[in-house]
Formats: structure tokens, sequence, C-alpha cells
């Protein structure tokens, strides 16, 4: 009869290990409650550095929260950036409606008080994710005869973030992109991403979230 496995991981095996002669250090908790974890990638274009907003989206997959897991995607654009037209897109694609409720309320209002006072309309989608995130990162979102595609290449260095937008402090990693693209059932929008400082290290309007935590604090 073969002997169970015992599989023990990284984390464990390290706060587990004893090494005789060091110091042991017990992790340092955060004080707050984690209202959310996941990747929060963005896409803003422009046709010029400082220039109107033509396109924003904003991505989540999250993988925890009061709300369950799943994922949403908030699209605003004029995608030939010749003002307002039939082409103009407003809307939150999602494969779990209440993940949309609560990001509305909770998290995208601590940036901006209209996702909670005039929602975006909201639209049932399959999501899928490609690239090596190395080269590129792709995400798609395909709703009934809707289908959009978002593109991050080019990566600048990875720079780990912390940001206070009361009540929340946020924790991410973010990994700037040169260039992003945005396209809707193959029709590419007007407009680039630009570079945009984040601290000391230079970001950009194109950027991979990834290991975001939101956590609350007290009052």
């Amino acid at each position: 009869m073969r002997k169970p496995v015992l599989i023990v991981s990284a984390l464990a095996a390290l706060l587990a290990a004893a090494v005789p002669g060091a110091a042991q250090v017990a992790p340092q908790v955060k004080e707050g409650a984690v209202a959310i974890t996941g990747e929060n990638p963005f896409i803003s274009l422009a046709l010029e550095e400082g220039g109107k907003t033509l396109t924003s989206v904003s991505f989540w997959r999250v993988v925890h929260s009061p709300a369950g897991v799943g994922h949403a995607c908030y699209v605003l654009a004029d995608l030939t950036g010749d003002g307002p037209s039939g082409d103009d897109i407003k809307a939150v694609f999602t494969d779990n409606p209440k993940l949309v409720e609560y990001l509305n309320k909770e998290i995208m209002s601590a940036f901006d008080r209209s996702y909670a006072d005039d929602p975006y309309p909201v639209h049932a989608a399959v999501f899928t994710k490609a690239g090596d995130g190395l080269a590129e990162h792709r995400e798609t979102v395909t709703a009934g005869g809707t289908k959009v595609e978002l593109v991050w290449r080019d990566f600048l260095p990875a720079v780990l973030v912390e940001i206070p937008v009361k009540p929340y402090v946020i924790f991410t990693t973010l990994v700037p992109a040169r260039t992003a693209e945005v396209a809707v059932n193959g029709k590419k929008a007007a407009g680039r991403v630009f570079p945009r400082p984040e601290g000391t290290a230079q970001g950009s309007t194109g950027t991979l979230a990834l290991a975001e935590t939101w956590l609350k604090r007290a009052k």
C-alpha cells in the first residue's frame, strides 16, 4: 500500500520552518476588512496626451468578495472619437450581477459616485483570458452579439503600490503597458494610451493591476 503524500504550501512551510539561531517573525496583519481582491486592469484612450478620454475600460476578475467571485467589465466609449453618436457604448458586462451591484455601491463609487447614482446597463457575458503576461495580455468579453477585445502589450517593469482612497487602502501590483487597444465587434477604438506617473515610477493609462486588494479601514 502506498504511503499518503502530505503536500504543504510554500507559505505554510516557511511559517512552520525553524531555523536554528534565527528569530521567528510573526506575519503582520493589516487592520481593516478585506473588501475585494483579484485583478483590475484598465485602459483609457485619448487622441493626445492630456486630452479628453474617448474610451475608458475597467476590467475586474474577482477571486474574493462579499458578492462572490466573477468578472465585470465596465466600458464607456466613443469608439470613433467623433462625439455623441450611435456607436457610443456605456455598459457593464458580467457573469455575476450581484458582483456588479457590490462594485457599484462599495468599490467603483469610491472614485466616482456616478457608478452608484447612474449605473451602467448590465449585460450577461462570457469571459476568456489569453497571452503570456510577458509580451501580451488579452481579455475577451462575449455578450450576445457584442464582442469586446482588450489587449495590453510592451510592458514596463512591474511596481507594487499602496493607494489611499477613503475609506480604503488599495494594495496592487501595476504592470504598465506602452500600448493597449480596445475593439468592439472587430472595430478598433480611436486613440491610444499615454504615460502617466505612478508615484516615483513610470506608469501608463493602460495598465494591468494584478493581485489587487482593497482594505476597508475603520472610520
